[in-house]
């Protein structure tokens, strides 16, 4: 019987990222709930004029990549395909399955765009943790775009398994590929974001 790994990873408070793996033989931890993107402003017309706007062909197929465990979606592969960010930050994370292990997340900025990377310090593997859309530019793979109203997304998509704060969470899509988070403003979509899971 071939054995397998399944990794998760959930920005959690106090800035800790719980990343777990387990294994055939292995016991599985319990998942933390993954903390959302915080809902940023969208980026003034003068930073949209710095940089180019990734294409939303390329946008979806990194989605349907990430969502189909197809690699690669490492920090070099997720820079190629969407192009020069206008600016990355880096936070520090202590990594609560490996003492003393301090990882790295990194959130790549783009006109009304986010992308956050999960970067282990041991091996300086990456993969693409988070991903979230401001703007109706961009389509999701389901079609869901910024400024949709509530009642057509519920139409689309069903009921939200939970709601945190008005965030409407959609847990395991695609096949437990990731966690589809909405937010709303006046009963209209304002950002989706996509918090992936890797196996």
């Amino acid at each position: 019987m071939r054995s397998f790994a399944v990794w998760t990873v959930g920005l959690v408070a106090m800035g800790s990222v719980l990343l777990g793996g387990c294994g055939s033989s292995a016991r599985t931890p319990e998942r933390a709930e993954p903390a959302a993107m915080p809902a940023p402003s969208v980026p003034d017309a003068a930073d949209e004029a710095a940089a180019a706007r990734p294409t939303p062909e390329a946008v979806q197929q990194l989605v349907e990549a990430a969502l189909q465990g197809r690699q690669p979606t490492t920090y070099e592969a997720v820079v190629r395909q969407l192009g020069a960010p206008q600016r990355v930050t880096a936070q520090a994370v202590e990594n609560a399955y490996a003492a003393g292990q301090v990882d790295t997340v990194r959130t790549l900025y783009y006109p009304a765009l986010q992308a956050r990377v999960y970067i282990r310090s041991d091996d300086a593997h990456s993969f693409l943790i988070q991903l979230q859309l401001l703007a109706s530019f961009y389509a999701d793979p389901n079609g869901l775009r910024v400024d949709m109203a509530q009642q057509a997304v519920r139409q689309q998509l069903g009921a939200p398994q939970r709601v945190e704060n008005g965030t409407w969470v959609y847990e395991n899509v695609q096949q437990g590929a990731a966690d589809l988070r909405l937010n709303w403003k006046n009963k209209h979509l304002q950002a989706i974001t996509y918090v992936f899971h890797f196996s």
